[in-house]
């Protein structure tokens, strides 16, 4: 990634409050920083889809509480369920491309994020 790139993810905390963000990567280290910040240390990617990925913190079942909105939304859009239960917010992204570079959520992508079941969790949506 050498030009500027923005990418469009869906943030859904531990409460199970979703929010859209946007933000602006020059380089793979950018999306990488991002993505650590948020989750708040080393990064697991989970591949849902082939143009969704859920990243959330590595050490998460270790230094987080528990996120039943992710683990339900990532059962929901694989189409083939899970069998753990994901820990600390979860960040929603595109996929990515040839070269591995992450890329940002489409609008059908986030829609499809922001329409799971989760949202009947906290009733916030």
């Amino acid at each position: 990634m050498s030009e500027t790139q923005k990418l469009n993810v869906v943030i859904v905390g531990v409460d199970g409050t979703p929010r859209q963000e946007t933000w602006t990567s020059t380089t793979s280290r950018d999306t990488l920083a991002w993505l650590q910040d948020t989750v708040g240390g080393l990064v697991e990617v989970v591949a849902l889809t082939d143009t969704i990925d859920m990243w959330l913190n590595d050490e998460g079942i270790y230094q987080c509480e528990p996120n039943p909105a992710a683990t339900l939304l990532a059962a929901d859009l694989s189409g083939h369920g899970v069998h753990q239960m994901f820990y600390g917010p979860a960040v929603f992204t595109g996929g990515c491309d040839e070269d591995g570079t992450t890329l940002g959520l489409s609008a059908p992508a986030a829609a499809a994020v922001f329409s799971g079941p989760a949202k009947g969790l906290n009733g916030r949506r």
